[in-house]
Formats: C-alpha cells, sequence, structure tokens
C-alpha cells in the first residue's frame, strides 16, 4: 500500500476503521522518520510528500476510538471485530494498558485467551459480536456482550448480581437513569424507571405491577417458607410449612387459590384441606410435598371438600400412612397430574361413608406398601383415567383395592409388579376400559369379596404370576365368593415368555362360587399359559357364556 493510497484509506473510512495495511505504512513512515532524525540523517522530501504527512498528522491527533490504540478502558479486556476486505479480524486488547495484545481470524480462541488471562477475575467487553458460550468462566469473571444493538451478561453460572439493600434507597439523584437493586426487607427486585420506583416479579412469582394469578402464593428460601397474597405482599412466614398451611386454609375464602413454587415443602403433620380451594404447584417433578419423621403413621393431605389438588408430587418418605385420603365430604373432588410414592396407601377414596363422585386423573401411584388406590365401601361414581400404579420392588399388596365404586369408570390405567394387580372385596358395578394389567407377582384380579356388575374391555394381561410357575391366573376367585356377572370381550390373555413362569390360567374360579360370566371375543396366547387345556378353569357350565374366542 502506497502513502497516498494510506491517506486516502484514512480519509475515507476514519482513522478508527482503517486496515492494518493503512496502519502497517503510517507507523512505517513514523518509524523510519524518528529514526533518520536521531541518528542526524538529513531526509528531504518533496512539497506532494510533506502534504501528504501533514495530512496525517492532522487525522492521527483527532482522538482516536480505534481496537489498535486507545486509552486505559473500565474492561480488563476488549475483542473487537475489525473486517479487512473480505477477511473479519478478531483482536484482543488490553483494557488496562491499551495495548493490543493479539488478532486472529479465530474470534473464540480470542475470548478463550481473555479469559484464562483473568485468573483473579475481571471484565470483557465483547464488542459487536457474540461470545462464545462454551468458554469456562471462573466465578469471578464477567462478560459483556453487545450485538445488534442488545447488550447481555455472562459468567459461570448465569449469574448477574444486583446490588443487596435493606431498604429501598432515595431517588433524589437518580434523574432519568435506570436504577435496579434487591431489597432483602421484602424480598423484592426494584428498579428506578425514571419517575418512580417499580416492582420486578417476587422470588415467590407475580407478574411486573399487577395482581398475581392467585390468591395465595407459597415459596421457599432456605429454611423459610412464604406466603404472599395477591398483590405480591409477604402476609406470613415460618420454618414451619405444615402450620403456614392449614392456618391459611382457615383464613381463605370459597374458591381461593393456593400456588406452590417449585421446591420441596416438609409436612410434620396432616394438611387439611376444608374448604373448596384450589392447591397448585409447578409439577410433580419439582413441587414436593415430603413427609417428615413426624409424619410417621399419619395421612399427608385430608381433602374433606370439593378441591382441588393438582401438579404436586407427594412423598411419604416411607413415614406416612395415606398419600391423599378424600373424606366422605369431599364430592366431586379433582385430582390432577399428581404422583404419590412411598407411603402405606396411596390415594383413598372415602372412608366408609357416602362419597359421591371425583376424577383422579393424569397420576402416578409409586412404591408403595399396602395399597396404590382404594375404592372404599359406599364411595361410588368416580373417574379415574390415565395413570400409572406401579411397585418396582413387587411389594405393593394391590395396585387398587375396590370395596365399593357403584359407577365407577376406570380408563387407561397401567397396573404394574404389585402382588395383585386389582383386589375387588365386595364390589359392583365397575368398568375397565384399555387398562394394562400385568406383572403382578400372584394374580392379575382377584375377587376376595362378592363382587356384581363389573366389566373389562380391550384390556391387556400379560405375565402374571410370574414369582411362582403354573400357579396363580389372570384372573381369580377364591373359594366360596361371589363373583356375578362378570364380562371380559375384546382383550388380550398373554400368560408369559418362559416355561418356568407361566401364568396357570387365563380365568379361574374356585369350587363352591356362584358365578355368571360372560367371556367372549378375546385372545388368549395358549401356548404361554401352564394349563393349555383348560385355560378357562370351572367356566364350562351352563351359567357361564364362553366362545369367540381366539386361541383357546
Amino acid at each position: 500500500m502506497t502513502i497516498k493510497e494510506t491517506i486516502e484509506e484514512a480519509k475515507k473510512v476514519g482513522v478508527k476503521d482503517m486496515s492494518w495495511k493503512a496502519w502497517f505504512m503510517i507507523i512505517t513512515i513514523i518509524s523510519a522518520a524518528t529514526v533518520a532524525s536521531y541518528y542526524g540523517v538529513n531526509v528531504t522530501m518533496n512539497i506532494d510528500l510533506n502534504t501528504r504527512l501533514s495530512m496525517v498528522e492532522g487525522l492521527l491527533t483527532q482522538p482516536i476510538n480505534s481496537t489498535f490504540y486507545t486509552l486505559q478502558k473500565e474492561s480488563n479486556y476488549i475483542v473487537s471485530v475489525v473486517k479487512s476486505g473480505a477477511t473479519t479480524y478478531y483482536t484482543l486488547q488490553n483494557g488496562t494498558d491499551g495495548t493490543l495484545q493479539w488478532y486472529s481470524t479465530n474470534k473464540t480462541a480470542l475470548h478463550v485467551a481473555a479469559a484464562g488471562n483473568l485468573t483473579d477475575g475481571g471484565l470483557i467487553y465483547c464488542k459487536n459480536q457474540t461470545w462464545s458460550s462454551t468458554v469456562t468462566l471462573l466465578n469471578t469473571v464477567q462478560v459483556i456482550e453487545s450485538y445488534n444493538g442488545t447488550l447481555r451478561y455472562y459468567s459461570n453460572q448465569g449469574k448477574f448480581i444486583l446490588p443487596t439493600l435493606t431498604a429501598d434507597p432515595s431517588t433524589a439523584t437518580f434523574g432519568s437513569e435506570m436504577h435496579i437493586w434487591f431489597n432483602t426487607a421484602d424480598l423484592k427486585i426494584k428498579f428506578w424507571d425514571g419517575a418512580a420506583i417499580q416492582v420486578l416479579p417476587s422470588v415467590g412469582g407475580g407478574a411486573l405491577n399487577a395482581t398475581l394469578p392467585f390468591t395465595w402464593t407459597f415459596w421457599k428460601s432456605g429454611t423459610t417458607y412464604y406466603v404472599e397474597n395477591s398483590a405480591g405482599s409477604i402476609v406470613d412466614s415460618g420454618s414451619n410449612f405444615t402450620t403456614l398451611f392449614n392456618a391459611r386454609v382457615t383464613a381463605a375464602g370459597s374458591d381461593d387459590s393456593f400456588y406452590f413454587h417449585s421446591g420441596t415443602y416438609s409436612v410434620d403433620e396432616r394438611l387439611t384441606v376444608s374448604k373448596s380451594i384450589s392447591i397448585i404447584g409447578t409439577g410433580y417433578q419439582s413441587t414436593i410435598f415430603e413427609a417428615s419423621s413426624n409424619a410417621a403413621g399419619k395421612d399427608m393431605i385430608y381433602l374433606t371438600s370439593s378441591a382441588e389438588f393438582s401438579h404436586i408430587k407427594v412423598d411419604g418418605n416411607d413415614y406416612a400412612d395415606a398419600g391423599i385420603l378424600c373424606s366422605d365430604t369431599s364430592d366431586a373432588f379433582q385430582i390432577r397430574n399428581v404422583e404419590v410414592t412411598d407411603c402405606d396407601d396411596g390415594i383413598v377414596l372415602g372412608e366408609g361413608g357416602a362419597l359421591l363422585g371425583g376424577k383422579v386423573v393424569t397420576f402416578r401411584i409409586t412404591s408403595c406398601d399396602t395399597y396404590g388406590l382404594v375404592i372404599s365401601d359406599g364411595a361410588t361414581d368416580f373417574e379415574i383415567y390415565d395413570g400409572l400404579i406401579s411397585s418396582s420392588d413387587h411389594a405393593m399388596n394391590a395396585g387398587a383395592y375396590i370395596a365399593g365404586g357403584g359407577g365407577t369408570k376406570i380408563s387407561q390405567i397401567h397396573f404394574w409388579g404389585a402382588v395383585n394387580a386389582i383386589q375387588f372385596d365386595s364390589a359392583s358395578r365397575i368398568y375397565f376400559g384399555t387398562c394394562a394389567i400385568n406383572d403382578a407377582t400372584q394374580h392379575g384380579v382377584v375377587f376376595v369379596g362378592a363382587t356384581y356388575d363389573v366389566v373389562f374391555v380391550g384390556c391387556e394381561f400379560r405375565e402374571n404370576g410370574d414369582s411362582a410357575n403354573n400357579t396363580y391366573s389372570d384372573f381369580y376367585v377364591n373359594n366360596g365368593i361371589t363373583a356375578s356377572r362378570i364380562a371380559i370381550t375384546g382383550s388380550l390373555f398373554f400368560g408369559g415368555t418362559s416355561s418356568a413362569t407361566w401364568t396357570k390360567y387365563a380365568i379361574d374360579i374356585d369350587a363352591g362360587t356362584d358365578d355368571k360370566w360372560a367371556v367372549g371375543f378375546n385372545v388368549v396366547v395358549a401356548s404361554t399359559f401352564g394349563q393349555p387345556t383348560d385355560l378357562f378353569h370351572n367356566l364350562n357350565d351352563a351359567d357361564n357364556k364362553v366362545d369367540h374366542n381366539v386361541g383357546v
């Protein structure tokens, strides 16, 4: 590049945006002149060259905001973009002394170098480019990215540390500039918008300067629980969640909503829901009610009204009796999107009286000791669907224990791994649709008390009775028990994959029972049962109708 070309480029794009070639020419001329002067060399230049050098000197005396030359900056390092023709270069400048330390076409290499040099912490300004998010930062290093008119802040854990104040500051000197801080007294993030102090969403939640969508919001910080009202004000706090919860229910009105942020809430005593309110969490994997040792032998959630309980995990922690108990006065309750685990009984509907109606929808009951789901005597007309009842250690006595249930519809439930998947004890008028009854260690369905009017449609019975070969069946009616008007249609029976653990019968009615069964249009894989020539034991008489079954 010639001197003339250098001057033309400086005039056209400005000194701060000159190419490295132009800068190289300028530095070469100045260095040569300096050396010549030092050694007393008489350098004669023509008038045109002197004029051009004067122009260069004039440009250099202008305020410069160049990536190649600068005064001390607030950032420890500045990474900038320089384009030379079709090539994009990235420069690394030391913000302490203004020196250019490195340039490269590899942006990430410069980011790594800047982060690696800040062993004692500091600030990196990433100018006109995005930061390489894969670069490891120390906790004491922060990055400011300026790109396309947007500022972004990065640190090792994505943290942006706000000033922490015990009271709101005086705004007398704020003017129109925005200020932001965290108030530890009311646990709020606040900012000055140029005219007034505004409130960002609270630690517990909520919307900017708006009424929160829930009547009461619960959240936890450290070992302290907090309760906010719909205006975002903290109305109660303490270290005992059970006390806070029950006190708030007592003070609540009908149709109030209780929202629980993600976290683990320790339950010492029964949580009683005595009003028609909504108890809502963020999801059963993130909002967890967990029993403490003080809750040993106690129910965790006790619904005594037509309440809604949803999006929460109830963890009995091997202490609690029932995870959720619906009393005889909780008609029309709704339990949705929940998991109940490690209790004696999972969800219990009714206490022996006339509980009428309610829904259990989209749920998981896992690792309970006695029963997963209980429908008590006198409890009727439920809708129960879209769920899993499982026992990974095969210790649950029964996935479902049904002593009542008149008019109840149970569908799309996977029963897996319990000793008996379903146990009927004096039940009546129950409908099962598209359920899977699998891997019970003993019977798939067992009748231990007089039961009437039960229908199974489109269900799967697979590999039940696998704790002993040729011993247990998919359906078993105990000796002397009446199981009448039982219909099974459009279902699949598959006894097992190993001859060492075959299911004995598809249906086994012990002697002395008064049976009236209709069994038709089922698929029975005969070769997988221990008694392939008599898959429906004691059903071949005038009281029962057995036909149109494939593979019998």
